[in-house]
């Protein structure tokens, strides 16, 4: 069973009441997930996250990032331990 510790509402982030901070513990250690809603009805989710070493603020992974929201995702950043 995994622990999940969530960092506060989605309001506080960049200004956007639609982010939200989650701590997973697995068994390498603590992930941290930003978890990004879209503007709309939110129709699906998806998750990215980085090559070893990396994080998912990289060019690439952020323009997927916000195309998905663009049609209607809920969007999950994950920064894995490593």
């Amino acid at each position: 069973m995994r622990t999940v510790r969530r960092g506060g509402d989605w309001t506080g982030q960049r200004g956007l009441d639609k982010v939200r901070d989650v701590e997973i513990m697995t068994s390498s250690g603590p992930a941290r997930v930003v978890v990004d809603r879209p503007a709309g009805e939110p129709c699906f989710l998806a998750v990215l996250t980085h090559g070893a070493g990396g994080t998912p603020y990289t060019a690439d992974v952020l323009a997927a990032a916000t195309a998905a929201r663009t049609l209607g995702a809920v969007t999950a950043l994950v920064t894995q331990p490593y």
